[in-house]
């Protein structure tokens, strides 16, 4: 009896259900005299090492049955390999492999893309649009997306969500898409135009000032030329890092052009306009 038990119990894992069965036979046919079992004691000590493994069986297969149920019809593991292909200025290419475990056959993925706070490391307004943040590829499954539009010399944290059909019920019932998530800083780009403006102090000073739209970030100086709009003579140039400077020494009653250019990593910008509609006066 025990021998026959011990088979059953060693049996390959894809027949437990069918050994737990046989077990079980096992148990009903055993009487209560048997020639083989000195004392009741000791035949009781047998059926429950043999209820033990029926026991131990049955366990097993229901993990086993869960585990597969899971792959089969429960959501996608996190998306694997994700890395970054290429970047510059305003574009990142993702790619990634598959998950490990698709759940379902309607597999696909949604990309998340938001700023990064460099100071306290956490996330900040998404500032994207609807192509970067929801990207959808359940008709191809791609593996791979280029974002564009993107700000140069700016951290991002990219999020790439696995899905399938059952990924809006679970994640209604507080058990969110798993994901993969990369980090990613674009490249600087050269300086933008400065935006000057020239304010008459006495006939021999000015105050020149500029701006630029989105701030001064990544630039090494500013480069502020100056000469007689005239004929373009008695030219200088003023190496500053500040935003504004004062200019002494002109000539009183003429007319004078100014220039700033700035300077970062990727090299020159573009030189300022002159003044237009009024907005801004780079003659005096």
């Amino acid at each position: 009896m025990i021998l026959q038990g011990s088979v059953c119990v060693k049996a390959g894992w894809r027949k437990l259900f069918r050994n737990a069965k046989c077990v079980h036979s096992v148990i009903s046919k055993t009487s209560l005299v048997t020639p083989n079992v000195p004392n009741a004691q000791e035949k009781a000590s047998q059926i429950l090492q043999i209820g033990k493994a029926v026991n131990a069986i049955e366990n097993s297969f229901a993990r086993r049955r869960k585990t597969f149920q899971t792959i089969a019809t429960g959501r996608p593991s996190a998306p694997r390999h994700l890395q970054n292909l290429l970047t510059n200025q305003t574009t990142v290419s993702l790619t990634w492999a598959h998950s490990h475990h698709r759940g379902r056959t309607d597999l696909f993925y949604e990309i998340e893309c938001k700023i990064l706070c460099r100071k306290t490391n956490k996330v900040a307004v998404k500032i994207v649009d609807r192509k970067c943040s929801s990207f959808h590829a359940k008709e191809t499954c791609l593996t791979r997306v280029v974002v564009t539009n993107l700000f140069s010399r700016t951290a991002y944290r990219f999020k790439v969500y696995a899905k399938n059909g059952v990924s809006a019920v679970a994640e209604k019932e507080g058990f969110p898409s798993r994901f993969a998530k990369l980090d990613v800083t674009t490249l600087e780009s050269a300086p933008e135009q400065p935006m000057v403006t020239v304010k008459r102090i006495d006939s021999t000073s000015v105050t020149v000032s500029w701006i630029l739209k989105n701030g001064n970030g990544g630039i090494l100086y500013f480069l502020v030329t100056y000469r007689k709009l005239e004929d373009g003579s008695d030219e200088h140039t003023i190496n500053t890092t500040e935003n504004e400077i004062i200019i002494t020494g002109l000539d009183p009653g003429v007319e004078y052009e100014f220039v700033v250019v700035a300077k970062n990593s990727m090299g020159l910008g573009p030189s300022s306009e002159k003044a237009k509609n009024g907005r801004q006066q780079n003659r005096i």
